[in-house]
């Protein structure tokens, strides 16, 4: 999961930033619900995290062995430049 949203964020900003983005994971892979849930108080960083987020619908589906309906998932996008 995080090597394919990795793979479609493209960070407009060139200064440390942080943002936490919010979003579900439904059994068949789908990104749902998905917002900024910490904002890095910088739009442009904080679209792009949530456009790494939306742009990687479908992940791989949820295994079998995991019960719930869906996974919550709260990740963080962090770039620093040194």
């Amino acid at each position: 999961m995080i090597d394919k949203i990795s793979r479609n964020w493209r960070n407009p900003y060139n200064e440390t930033a942080e943002a936490t983005i919010y979003f579900r994971v439904l059994r068949d892979g789908t990104i749902t619900d998905s917002r900024v849930e910490q904002s890095s108080g910088i739009p442009s960083f904080d679209r792009a995290a949530l456009r790494a987020v939306v742009n990687s619908s479908p992940l791989v589906p949820l295994p079998p062995d995991y019960t719930d309906a869906q996974l919550t998932v709260h990740i963080d996008f962090v770039f620093n430049p040194m």
